[in-house]
């Protein structure tokens, strides 16, 4: 006898989340074709990507913020006692100043980025609990969409967007010969990105490519 399970909706207010299954009573009829179970599928992963990139982007945030008040307390002491500094220390002041302008604005960018995202997974999860949640499917074909999205995986090129500021800076995939361009295709694998600029200290980070396509954001430090 057929067995069926139905997907669970995402309520949850916060933007982590998986599906969960419940089982039907043997003999109930899929909501879902195997075509549409598919697509849940892939609706699911993305928002378990999205919801790991955004988790990490808050944690990126938190720390800057920490940091931010960190130099801001730092800043009203010396303030406080500006009279007795010399100019040494008074120049020294001045450049604390400056960079923490720098690390609030890039803060503010981060947090622009952050709510893109945020937006982004909202519009999803609301497409999954509309097309996918509360219906139920066949197993077998949950079993046989698995085998063939393993499959496809292995041969599939997947686009690599790198959102950079400033957007002038160069750059490059050093472990393979292809020059970079937004939205290269890629096959699933490890790609060590090094990104110049002249006014702004290097970046190097692997990034890795899984299943779906890779799209990132990265600010550079100014020298």
């Amino acid at each position: 006898m057929k067995f069926f399970v139905v997907m669970v909706a995402l309520l949850c207010s916060n933007v982590s989340g998986a599906t969960g299954d419940k089982a039907l009573d043997t003999g109930e009829k899929a909501n879902l074709t195997k075509e549409q179970l598919h697509d849940c599928i892939l609706l699911q992963k993305k928002l378990n990507k999205q919801a790991n990139i955004i988790e990490q982007a808050n944690s990126e945030l938190k720390l800057l913020k920490q940091e931010i008040d960190k130099r801001a307390i730092d800043i009203d002491k010396q303030r406080s006692k500006v009279k007795n500094l010399s100019n040494k220390q008074i120049e020294n002041l001045n450049n604390i100043i400056t960079k923490q302008k720098q690390l609030i604005g890039t803060y503010n960018i981060k947090v622009d980025f952050s709510t893109v995202k945020i937006t982004n997974y909202q519009t999803i999860k609301e497409s999954f609990n509309i097309n996918c949640a509360d219906k139920s499917y066949d197993v077998d074909d949950m079993e046989l969409i698995i085998v063939e999205l393993d499959k496809k995986t292995k041969f599939s090129k997947y686009s690599l967007t790198i959102n950079l500021i400033p957007a002038d800076g160069k750059i490059r995939i050093m472990n393979i010969p292809p020059k970079y361009n937004s939205g290269i295709l890629l096959k699933p694998g490890k790609y060590d990105i090094y990104i110049t600029h002249s006014a702004y200290i290097d970046y190097r980070e692997w990034i890795e490519i899984e299943d779906s396509d890779v799209n990132i954001d990265i600010i550079l430090k100014k020298k």
